[in-house]
């Protein structure tokens, strides 16, 4: 479970930047939110999700000691995950543009947490 977890990082890495990056360019030219990216959204909803609860998962067994700071960073993930479904309405303004930041961000905070493996406080 440990390899999946690792192997899983780098997969939510890359979902997560290429939905980023697909709304930024979206956003800059001004193009119409369509199913195909609320279906890149979803995905990166899904691998993130799945991400973290197999994390949890891990630490609540005792199977691996991840350090302060990648247990931290995955906490963040997750708060920033609920924060956007709290102000999913705000993102909608101008959504492509929003979007892509958000998750441009939450890749950020991905790879901020691989990079801390192992590391405390």
């Amino acid at each position: 479970m440990t390899s999946i977890h690792q192997w899983g990082a780098w997969v939510t890495i890359a979902v997560t930047g290429i939905v980023g990056l697909w709304g930024i360019v979206g956003g800059l030219r001004e193009t119409q939110i369509g199913i195909p990216y609320r279906a890149g959204i979803g995905l990166a909803v899904a691998t993130t999700s799945l991400h973290i609860a197999t994390g949890a998962i891990l630490y609540s067994q005792g199977a691996t000691d991840p350090g302060d700071q990648h247990l931290f960073y995955g906490v963040v993930i997750a708060f920033t995950m609920a924060f956007a479904y709290i102000f999913r309405a705000q993102l909608e303004l101008r959504p492509l543009l929003r979007w892509g930041m958000f998750w441009l961000f939450v890749m950020g905070l991905g790879l901020r947490t691989v990079q801390t493996y192992g590391i405390g406080f």
